[in-house]
């Protein structure tokens, strides 16, 4: 019996090692194990109170700022934010709230090694983050909104705060990047 229940306990250890948490196991399938994989963006589970604060403050705010965006028609996940000293904002407790398609839609950033004299590039290390259309900041403490920024990172800032922010620019919206139409061989550089 004893044997059975430390059997079952390793499966389910190395299971839950093998997933990486909320991270679909066919994302990892292909990484080499001597890669070391860095998840900076865990999920977040808060009790039902709280999350359900946490979870109306960001539809809130994408109503306000970007309606475009339809934040109604995405899941929003709550996912922590790591810690940056030296960052007048980020030295704080930080959680997002990033609004996806799916829970389990995630992008895995290869990061290589600089080639040296024509040797073959190795793969260094690899990135695991959520794919989300838009997202939140807040601080985890008081849930006041930070900023707001899209899936190719353009943001919009709540400074001093999102009260006033909204008093003082209450027109203000975020709208979806277009890219420009070009002509047959024109290139765009941003």
């Amino acid at each position: 019996m004893k044997k059975c229940i430390t059997l079952f306990m390793v499966s389910l250890i190395s299971s839950a090692v093998m997933t990486f948490g909320d991270v679909p196991a066919d994302i990892l399938a292909d990484i080499p194990e001597d890669v070391p994989v860095e998840k900076p963006f865990n999920r977040l589970y808060f009790s039902k109170d709280t999350e359900a604060k946490i979870l109306e403050i960001a539809r809130q705010v994408c109503d306000d700022v970007a309606p475009k965006y339809r934040s109604d028609t995405l899941v929003p996940v709550i996912f922590s934010f790591p810690k940056q000293e030296e960052h007048p904002i980020f030295k704080n407790d930080i959680i997002t709230v990033k609004f996806m398609r799916d829970t389990a839609d995630y992008i895995c950033h290869r990061m290589g090694e600089i080639r040296r004299y024509g040797g073959k590039p190795g793969l260094r290390k690899v990135r695991i983050v959520p794919r989300f259309v838009i997202q939140v900041y807040m601080h985890k403490e008081t849930l006041e909104p930070i900023f707001i920024q899209d899936d190719i990172y353009r943001s919009v800032h709540f400074d001093p705060s999102y009260d006033e922010f909204r008093r003082l620019l209450p027109d203000k919206r975020f709208e979806p990047f277009i890219p420009p139409a070009t002509k047959p061989g024109e290139i765009i550089v941003y």
